[in-house]
């Protein structure tokens, strides 16, 4: 029963970690995220597809209190990161930090626009593009950069084996 949990406080324990750093570090937008990475290994390792949507959910709804974004945001966000991981682990079959790296910026990408469409359309904010690209490549390269240490680090903490290896047998 207690396993059930394990990814939930792993990925609590990295949003700690990150809002931690970002209060004690003046990092402006090399800001890496550490959840976000989290999330997509959750999508390429985890079996349980109930839980790791809730996981998702709950470290988004977090992440939103947090970061003081409006609420259900970045919940919504994690959520369509995992899917997006999970389809990528069953068309791809990569692995390894160059993919993990690639994933990452990917899916930061991802997340900076659906986040930035989302407060415009909800909140009635322009945004122009060029304040979306200066954000954008600093922190999709900081995030893309740790996200390596965030697979090895919840691979080592929940110790489990790829979807696909799963499947197979190994």
């Amino acid at each position: 029963m207690l396993e059930s949990f394990a990814p939930f406080g792993v990925g609590l324990l990295l949003l700690v970690i990150e809002r931690f750093v970002v209060q004690l570090l003046p990092l402006g937008v090399f800001r890496p995220e550490l959840v976000l990475p989290f999330v997509l290994d959750l999508g390429l390792h985890e079996q349980h597809r109930r839980r790791s949507l809730l996981t998702a959910f709950a470290l988004g709804y977090l992440l939103d209190i947090f970061s003081g974004a409006p609420i259900g945001i970045h919940a919504f966000t994690m959520v369509l990161l995992l899917l997006f991981s999970q389809t990528a682990q069953l068309r791809l079959f990569l692995q390894g930090a160059p993919f993990q790296i690639l994933l990452t910026f990917c899916a930061v990408v991802i997340s900076t626009v659906v986040i930035f469409v989302l407060r415009a359309i909800f909140e009635r904010v322009p945004i122009g593009a060029g304040a979306v690209v200066g954000m954008l490549l600093p922190h999709a390269v900081a995030t893309a950069v740790f996200a390596p240490l965030v697979f090895w680090f919840a691979t080592a903490l929940l110790g489990r084996r790829t979807v696909a290896r799963a499947r197979v047998g190994l």
